[in-house]
């Protein structure tokens, strides 16, 4: 099983999170795992589905499958009904789309297959939804609002559509369009807004400033709503673009990481194992100082932050640490066995640290974690090279309720330390302080 898409959420009294696999949906309430799938989900593409919150209620859909959730009224999730007069749903009339998502009171589907036939320019939306309830009506009829238009100036199909402002942006794989309400029997009109610029892939596409940042084909670039602007040039997209497996591209993607002020353009790269389908790398800019650079989550930094969506949670940011020891993957919430109701193990690990300018060796005789929530255990080594295997020394376990600081002791040319945990609460490391000397000094 891996979970591969994540819809977040907020009740009154906790955070709620909506994980779907391929073949399960599951529900994350701050605690405890809980399987809603309900009836059984059929696999399109194994890509990320899609969707969003509209009304109160969630969407979440793949290339089969068609489903909503209200929380505190479904008990599991409920195919989203297609035509109210028979009760058709989408999932009975084998209707799917390559992207579902919320803009204003309508649930719009994109790149749309009816009746054994595709339709990859087109956009459907649904009769306006009420407060409470789910997009439950499709069918255009002049009394209920809903319909359909064809964005058929290009040829490429449509992968994605994200809101921005007031407008939704269409993104196909060789154009960007913007959509905007305008009432009456039209409903929405269309504007295409570039022909140079296009996406890939699902979940290729961030705000940020009121602007989206995107992961292109062959471009990282911006619109803004009303144009298309590239982001990179010269030596780093020639190493960018020479880099990036293409036959591989299917769940690459972008995140915000509002925590240390970055945009990640996820990749999966030429050097990832034969096999291995999720991103290894990210082209990393930063909104600290506006520069570009490409971080190997393989071989640099074994952990990282990661996330599909980031919401303000009064004022929270609730962010998802990627996890896994072996095979360079990134999240672990993408690769491992089911977490319903039990603990999920967390690690970080930094090597090749502390490198005297004279090569001497050097020790580590106090290490300081200041961590809240559960106990972690801390580990230091030590190497001879930077790619050299560490050599661990004994494991510490710190209690955040007791500890001040431990004598984990490790010395040699370089220095490696390792953290790790197994909870179901929250957790925070807010500082690791080692102190660091020339072998034989003391003080």
């Amino acid at each position: 099983m891996s979970f591969n898409t994540i819809f977040l959420g907020k009740t009154f009294s906790s955070r709620r999170l909506y994980l779907t696999a391929p073949d399960s949906i599951y529900q994350f309430d701050g605690a405890n795992w809980t399987n809603i799938t309900g009836d059984p989900v059929d696999d399109g593409t194994d890509a990320r589905w899609s969707g969003g919150w509209l009304a109160g209620a969630v969407t979440m859909a793949n290339r089969k499958a068609v489903r909503t959730f209200r929380p505190g009224i479904d008990a599991d999730s409920q195919p989203m009904q297609y035509d109210p007069a028979d009760g058709s749903t989408w999932e009975s009339k084998n209707y799917h789309a390559e992207t579902f998502r919320p803009f204003r009171e309508y649930m719009l589907a994109g790149n749309v297959t009816r009746d054994g036939a595709e339709y990859p320019s087109r956009i459907q939306w649904c009769a306006p939804v009420e407060p409470g309830q789910v997009p439950n009506d499709w069918v255009p009829l002049a009394e209920n609002r809903a319909g359909a238009r064809d964005i058929a100036d290009t040829p490429g199909d449509i992968i994605d559509m994200h809101p921005l402002r007031d407008s939704m942006l269409v993104y196909k794989r060789d154009s960007v369009h913007t959509i905007q309400w305008v009432g009456g029997n039209s409903v929405f009109s269309v504007r295409r807004l570039t022909t140079a610029k296009g996406i890939h892939a699902r979940d290729c596409i961030v705000e940020y400033n009121g602007r989206h940042l995107c992961q292109g084909i062959e471009d990282i670039f911006t619109v803004d709503g009303n144009t298309a602007h590239s982001l990179i040039w010269g030596r780093l997209k020639r190493s960018w673009l020479a880099d990036r497996d293409p036959d591989r591209s299917l769940n690459n993607s972008v995140s915000l990481d509002v925590v240390n002020q970055e945009v990640l353009f996820w990749y999966v790269s030429k050097n990832a194992p034969v096999g291995y389908t999720y991103p290894d790398k990210a082209l990393v800019l930063s909104l600290r100082n506006n520069s570009f650079f490409i971080r190997d989550y393989s071989a640099e930094i074994p952990h990282a932050i990661y996330t599909l969506d980031v919401v303000n949670q009064d004022s929270a940011n609730l962010v998802f640490h990627a996890i896994n020891r072996t095979g360079g993957q990134l999240l672990d919430l993408e690769s491992a066995s089911d977490r319903l109701g039990g603990s999920v193990p967390f690690y970080f690990v930094r090597t090749g640290l502390f490198s005297d300018p004279g090569h001497d060796w050097i020790q580590v005789d106090r290490a300081k974690l200041q961590v809240t929530g559960q106990p972690v255990t801390i580990k230091l080594g030590d190497q001879v090279a930077v790619d050299a295997t560490p050599t661990w020394r004994g494991n510490f376990v710190v209690d955040p309720a007791t500890d001040y600081k431990t004598d984990a002791r490790a010395n040699g040319n370089l220095i490696a330390y390792h953290v790790s945990g197994n909870t179901q609460t929250d957790w925070q490391i807010c500082n690791l302080n080692l102190l660091v000397q020339k072998s034989g000094s003391h003080g």
